[in-house]
């Protein structure tokens, strides 16, 4: 049975897997599109709200208590955004099924637009902020005129790196699939 196609074993009738470009891949659960968000949105509430209190009892950590809000609104925010998108495919699957499949394509390229604007574009933007502060220090970001360690310009190049690749990952499955999208 282990040798025979995954369609003749009964596993597709199932809807437990689905073909991705001759890669298999588990379908998430009906249940994981409610409680994900919802999980999302709580991690949100948790950093946004009850971190930066946390973190104001240190000296000098006005710039942490930001990021701290930044971060927990940009998580409460995807929530809810996904949230919303999942009462829209309840909606659009009762209504109008034959638009499911572009309602999923639309909806993979606005979650890859909102994952650019939230991670890649600020993490390949880490280098340079972080090398155009340590040029002008003392700031908040390096608060002394000492030597600054080559870690935090090693780990800014590094995060710019993994930015930079994902916006380019995230554009080139935009374009290879923009051609074939469902109409």
């Amino acid at each position: 049975m282990a040798s025979e196609p995954l369609a003749q074993q009964g596993i597709f009738r199932e809807g437990l897997l689905r073909r991705i470009r001759g890669f298999y891949a588990r379908r998430a659960s009906a249940e994981a599109n409610w409680l994900v968000p919802m999980l999302l949105f709580l991690v949100g509430l948790l950093i946004a709200f009850f971190l930066p209190p946390v973190l104001r009892q240190g000296p000098d950590r006005e710039t942490l208590v930001m990021l701290a809000e930044t971060v927990g609104a940009g998580a409460m925010l995807l929530g809810v955004l996904w949230f919303l998108w999942s009462l829209v495919d309840l909606y659009v699957s009762t209504y109008w099924p034959q638009y499911r499949t572009a309602w999923h394509f639309w909806g993979n390229v606005i979650a890859g637009s909102v994952a650019l604007a939230f991670f890649a574009v600020p993490a390949a933007l880490a280098f340079p902020l972080v090398l155009v502060a340590h040029l002008f220090r003392p700031n908040a970001i390096f608060p002394t005129d000492a030597v600054t360690p080559v870690n935090a310009l090693l780990l800014a190049f590094l995060l710019s790196g993994v930015g930079l690749a994902c916006l380019g990952f995230v554009f080139s499955v935009i374009s290879t699939k923009y051609g074939t999208r469902p109409r």
